[in-house]
Order: structure tokens, then sequence, then C-alpha cells
């Protein structure tokens, strides 16, 4: 009995996804099983030359037996949609995007990045991956790819944190009074300078405050006497 055979009457041969080094075995729990990412297709193999690597960016348990026992890594799928025919091709989830979860057979697998976060690169694996808008910036849009997507701020006006997911977070600055809302083509209002004998020292949406008696305003953002 040579090699990749078991059961010394029968002579029955190590099934695929397994091959036999030596000969004497008498079970198929003897043959070695390919590992994990690797595969084989043919029976009676000796040699661990024999299991062939899963395509890019997938993998596969140990004693795979076929190239659709293949699956696409966690922030990939496969671009063929399928994972009953001969092709694995994995694609990156885009730019926007993320996928916590292997074998992914479409595009439409990956979750975009929430409201006020991008990521400006492919094959992500998971939301934590997704980038708050910067500070004076913010994004009503999900599955965005990159900070430039996020909408600046209208003038005099920025946002107190990273991350801002609508135009009405955008508030106005310190000595400049008003209110952004979120409109139907993005910010909507406008930051105006308080007026001279007035101030505002804080940001926000909050009104100008006279300044007390027998002072002004020097610079514009406070009082003087």
């Amino acid at each position: 009995m040579g090699s990749g055979f078991t059961d010394v009457a029968n002579c029955t041969a190590c099934p695929p996804g397994r091959y036999g080094t030596s000969s004497g075995y008498t079970s198929v729990g003897q043959c070695t099983l390919c590992s994990a990412g690797r595969y084989s297709t043919e029976e009676a193999r000796t040699t661990s030359s024999a299991c062939i690597a899963c395509p890019s960016n997938s993998n596969s348990a140990s004693a795979s037996s076929a190239l659709r026992h293949c699956t696409c890594n966690a922030g990939y799928f496969d671009s063929d949609g399928s994972t009953l025919d001969a092709n694995v091709i994995c694609e990156g989830c885009a730019a926007g995007f993320y996928s916590g979860s292997s074998g992914l057979v479409s595009q439409s697998g990956c979750l975009a990045c929430p409201l006020g976060r991008y990521v400006d690169s492919a094959a992500r694996t998971a939301v934590t991956q997704c980038i708050g808008c910067a500070v004076g910036r913010y994004s009503e849009r999900t599955g965005v790819g990159s900070a430039d997507e996020c909408m600046e701020c209208p003038r005099a006006s920025g946002t107190l944190l990273a991350g801002a997911d609508s135009a009405s977070s955008c508030v106005c600055n310190v000595g400049f009074t008003g209110t952004i809302v979120t409109g139907s083509d993005g910010a909507e209002g406008e930051c105006v300078a308080c007026s001279p004998g007035r101030y505002k020292d804080q940001r926000g949406a909050a009104k100008c405050t006279a300044c007390p008696a027998n002072s002004g305003t020097y610079p514009e953002d406070g009082c003087a006497s």
C-alpha cells in the first residue's frame, strides 16, 4: 500500500482536502488536513504541495476540498456575486464603506460609514475605522469616502466637536450671532457680527448683549470702558 491510501484491506484513498505522507495508514483520520487558507480537489495526494492557496484576500477552513470553500475576508466581497462557481475574486469594500463579516458575495453587503464620518481607504473592517469629520465640518450623508466630502460650516461658524452629522451642528463664533439650520441644499442661515456697543463671549445661537453703561465694544467681541 503506497502513500496517500488508508485501510490495509481496501486501500481507501485519502480524500480531497487531505493527503498522506507515508504508507500504513488504517483510517482517514490519519490523513493530514490541508491547512486553513488552502484546499485540495484530488484524492490520494502525498504531499502538502497538493494543497492550493486560496486566492488573495480569501480564506478557507482546514480540510477544504474545493475553490468555492475559499471565502472573502472581512472588508472584501466576491465580485462575481456567487460562491457556487469556480471563481473567487475578492474586491475591497469601497472608501466610505466597511464590513466586519467574511464571506460576502455582493458589494451590497458592505456597510456605509454613518453620518458625520468618513473613511478614505478601501477594505475597512469596522465602523470604528470611520473617522469623524473635522471640527468646523459636518456630513449629512452616509458612505462618505474622503475628508473633503465633509461640508464646511458657513462663514463665522463652526462645530463644537468632530463628527458633526448635520448643518444645525454649526454654531456662530464668539462675536457673531445667528442660527444655522439644515436646508434643502445644505446649511442655511448666517452668523452676523455683533453691532457696535454689543458683544457675545460664547459660541452658539445666543443674541448679542449690550455693553454696560459708559462702555463700548473694543474689539468687537468685548466691551471696554
